[in-house]
């Protein structure tokens, strides 16, 4: 069979685009984007997400260890909790993600990403606090991996509900460099910090 391209701005008849979409809106190419001052906050905010979450999948393992090394009788015991831990951690994400996409349908992009940095400084401040309890940074873990779950769900609707859909391609991909840059720092950050505090 042979398709036609469709025509830009076709929309089938008798249909209207919901109210606050872009569908009938703007559309912006990459570099209309660029010049927009909300592509600049969310890519930041998308890189600050990244960071963390990045921060704490990349050391995770070495993370536990430390912090529970007094909690456990021998090492081996310990590594082994902390190669669970790092599975939970991806179990809390996955299901971080269809949580947070369901949460994202009933309210929207912003919302959505306010309650996933507010669990995210929970969390954080949860792992800050836990000292050597198990049951306390574990849900912190548990948490963590479910806010930064969420991240990846939010920015592809929120870029087209933004910048429209019609180069949604190119324009989620630039957005996504926001990621890139902060799982390039945030793994990196938790190495020199954590080489300062314990030479």
């Amino acid at each position: 069979m042979v398709s036609d391209r469709t025509p830009q701005g076709w929309t089938p008849r008798g249909w209207s685009a919901p109210e606050g979409s872009t569908a009938r809106g703007s559309q912006l190419t990459w570099s209309e984007m660029l010049k927009n001052s909300t592509f600049w906050l969310m890519f930041v905010t998308f890189a600050f997400a990244a960071a963390s979450g990045t921060m704490m999948v990349a050391s995770l393992a070495s993370i536990t260890q430390y912090q529970l090394v007094g909690a456990f009788s021998d090492t081996t015991a310990l590594a082994a909790f902390a190669a669970i831990i790092v599975s939970i951690s991806t179990l809390s994400n996955f299901v971080g993600r269809i949580v947070i996409g369901a949460v994202f349908d009933k309210l929207g992009g912003y919302l959505s990403l306010f309650i996933i940095f507010a669990m995210t400084m929970a969390a954080m401040a949860g792992l800050a606090l836990s000292g050597e309890s198990v049951v306390a940074f574990t849900v912190s873990v548990i948490i963590l991996g479910f806010a930064f779950g969420g991240v990846l769900v939010v920015f592809p609707p929120l870029t087209s509900a933004n910048f429209g859909v019609t180069n949604l391609g190119i324009n989620y991909g630039i957005m996504f460099v926001g990621y890139a840059v902060g799982g390039f720092i945030g793994p990196r950050l938790a190495t020199t910090l954590f080489t300062e505090e314990n030479g």
